[in-house]
């Protein structure tokens, strides 16, 4: 019914902040006596090494930070200078070289060097969350990287074969006595390891599939975003089966608690939305995508512990990548508070000519109006006829501990605004270093200033009357550039009170409307947030005053909440 478009950008900027990841997924590696080579799979929950490796027998980690010139592959650990700067260097704090310490955090998708003193095999549970790898591959040159593959399901030759930059060309691994050898192309490419390997030319390689996401690593769809488009790239020269599984526990040591993954997704065939299934098959031509739309079928939940949606989303294919990508958002809140914006859509009109005059009769064209509708935090319900949606920037003032340096005064804050004072106070107040950002919507099938209060109750029956001045400014029957209809007489003087006159130059006019919600949504409806974030049904109206009949008009409507802010004006 009605675009918001033009709306997403405001809205995401007042609404959407992503919530941290609870999807929290155990990497297990195992580290020999000696240089081992690793390659982290997730982003690890405590990334500071001292206390990721505290009271382990580490030696040193090294992290290679080659950007530009090629590079030959370090064959002789021994070789390893800590000032190099193509290095980063982590030392623990008992070695007398901890002073040359400029590694401080461990990053995931990344490949590490480590170094251990200890005489027995140590096995480092990691836990964080999933991450996705994003190559930054140097041509003509060896690279220090790791895959995200099912260990002992494809070999070198099988991994490589897809890319040009890559296929025929060495591999080195090292092996348990800290040797680098080159690696047999039909062995197998083990998950968690890293490696020397070869680019020729340029590359943008990840494996024989990869996921491409609309918001970072995962499908965070946080608390207001209802779709995303997840893109699956098949860079294998064949056609390739992905394997999609929705997963709550066990994959890949999975821990979650969360006992329904509401997630759906577009069903082309049918034209609706459908539960997503323990398993989509996908087959996708050579060098080819495929593109699937996912939303999030939230629910309306009274338990502040029954608010978070954890889940992980599996993709395989057929050549043995393997990637989860971490799925999460929150579910409605039963308060209905916030901003609501959407259209009512008006097919049926009386006829004051006709015999039946309050019966309204189907039109030959359908007319559209803009509805703004706000609840506070009381679910007290109000019709807008516009309002601003800000972010007021935070304020700053001198730090009396450190001079010539700032902190923060105020804080920043998203707001509402439908005081066109209170608007201008703001603006006037804001240095150019800090501009306002926002947008103002509004309606032009109303013709108020102050919001009108809704009576009953929203998502049931809200009803409301508006009142238009016969010497409002806004009143149809008002027009100041003719002297029939500008409430003056032939000397431009105001009529005296008892004027017949001035009573057949303009009218009061008097809207009485009626919103009556429905739980179902309305026939060919096909959005999965209905009785959510998205709610409509019956609209009625009575006009008075345009006609010495009343006129009865019916239609439907919609409304889509896009801001959760409850209150107006900041509470003033």
């Amino acid at each position: 019914m009605y675009s918001y478009k033009t709306l997403l950008m405001t809205a995401f900027m007042v609404l959407f902040s992503l919530q941290a990841s609870a999807q929290w997924i155990t990497q297990t590696i195992t580290l020999n006596p000696g240089w081992n080579a690793v390659y982290l799979e997730v982003q690890p929950q405590i990334e500071e090494c001292e206390h990721l490796f505290k009271d382990m027998p580490i030696q040193s980690i090294w992290a290679w930070n080659r950007k530009f010139s090629s590079v030959q592959f370090i064959q002789n650990m021994s070789t390893l200078v800590p000032s190099n700067q193509d290095w980063l260097t982590y030392f623990p704090q008992t070695s007398r070289k901890s002073f040359l310490t400029n590694l401080h955090k461990i990053q995931g998708g990344k490949a590490y060097l480590i170094n251990v003193d200890s005489t027995t095999t140590i096995t480092l549970p990691i836990e964080g969350t999933s991450c996705l790898p994003s190559y930054e591959w140097l041509s003509d040159s060896f690279n220090l990287v790791g895959f995200h593959v099912d260990s002992g399901t494809t070999t070198v030759k099988d991994f490589f074969s897809h890319s040009e930059a890559h296929d025929g060309q060495v591999i080195y691994q090292l092996d348990s006595s800290g040797q680098w050898h080159l690696k047999d192309e039909n062995s197998f490419i083990q998950a968690g390891k890293a490696y020397w390997a070869f680019c020729k030319g340029n590359s943008t390689y990840h494996g024989t599939c990869y996921p491409v996401l609309e918001q970072g690593d995962g499908l965070h769809f946080g608390s207001i975003l209802n779709e995303q488009l997840l893109r699956i790239k098949n860079d294998a020269s064949v056609e390739n089966t992905i394997t999609i599984q929705l997963s709550e526990t066990s994959v890949k040591n999975v821990r979650s608690t969360n006992s329904e993954i509401p997630l759906t997704y577009w069903k082309d065939s049918e034209q609706q939305w459908d539960n997503f299934p323990d398993s989509m098959y996908i087959t996708i031509p050579p060098h080819s995508e495929a593109a699937i739309r996912l939303g999030l079928k939230r629910k309306i939940t009274t338990k502040r512990s029954d608010t978070g949606i954890d889940g992980l989303l599996s993709i395989s294919d057929t050549q043995g990548t393997h990637y989860i990508v971490p799925v999460s958002g929150e579910n409605m809140s039963s308060s209905r508070s916030g901003l609501w914006i959407g259209t009512a859509v008006i097919n049926q009109v009386s006829c004051p000519a006709c015999e039946d005059k309050t019966t309204p009769f189907p039109t030959g064209s359908e007319f559209q109006m803009r509805l703004l509708v706000h609840v506070d935090e009381n679910e007290q319900a109000r019709l807008l006829q516009q309002v601003a949606l800000l972010r007021i920037p935070e304020t700053l003032k001198d730090d009396p501990e450190n001079p010539g340096q700032k902190i923060v005064d105020q804080p920043g804050k998203y707001m509402l605004i439908t005081d066109n004072n209170l608007l201008s106070e703001y603006i006037e107040s804001t240095n150019q270093d800090s501009q306002i950002v926002g947008q103002r919507l509004s309606s032009a099938a109303f013709s108020f200033s102050n919001p009108i209060l809704m009576t009953g109750a929203f998502n049931s029956v809200l009803r409301c009357s508006i009142t238009i001045d016969e010497n409002d400014p806004l009143n149809p029957f008002l027009h100041k550039p003719h002297p029939d209809h500008d409430n003056l007489g032939f000397d431009y003087k105001p009529f005296p009170s008892d004027s017949k006159r001035y009573t057949r130059e303009s009218y009061t006019i008097g809207r009485n409307i009626r919103l009556t919600f429905s739980e179902n949504p309305p026939e060919g409806e096909t959005d999965n947030t209905w009785g959510t974030t998205m709610l409509g049904g019956e609209y009625r109206e009575t006009i008075e005053g345009v006609h010495k009949e009343d006129i009865y008009i019916e239609g439907s409507f919609e409304l889509k909440l896009i801001s959760r802010i409850s209150q107006l004006n900041d509470g003033e």
